[in-house]
């Protein structure tokens, strides 16, 4: 937070208090955000589903319905982003990486979400996202 950082990744195997760092970091930093969100991973649920709910919470639940490809709800996420300042925490990320390979790599279908990340750390700056 001292060096107005876009991305942390908290990483490790499962069991050594990840989320629990998590939590600590949000409780002592949420009166620095206008808005906490937390979202768990752990069912694997698809990107468009993630973004369809973090973008109706920011929308205040308003029709999403022309946001129709992956494509443009990463890029009105942004937009939301760079509206007011967020707190966006991915718990369970673990859940949509490949079994078995000790690299990080995103399981089949998950490509996308290497993508979004690296999208909202490079094209977010520290008061707002394009």
């Amino acid at each position: 937070m001292q060096e107005q950082c876009r991305l942390i990744a908290i990483l490790g195997m499962g069991g050594m208090g990840k989320t629990s760092l998590a939590v600590k970091f949000a409780r002592t930093t949420a009166d620095q955000f206008e808005y906490v969100i937390w979202r768990s991973l752990r069912n694997a649920p698809p990107l468009e589903e993630v973004l369809t709910e973090i973008l109706q919470f920011l929308s205040n639940r308003q029709d999403l319905d022309l946001l129709k490809t992956l494509e443009a709800k990463v890029t009105h996420l942004l937009h939301e982003l760079g509206q007011r300042r967020c707190l966006l925490l991915l718990d369970n990320v673990e859940s949509i990486l490949q079994s078995g390979v000790h690299a990080g790599g995103y399981a089949s279908g998950y490509e996308t979400m290497d993508n979004f990340i690296s999208t909202i750390g490079t094209n977010c700056s520290i008061t707002s996202c394009p």
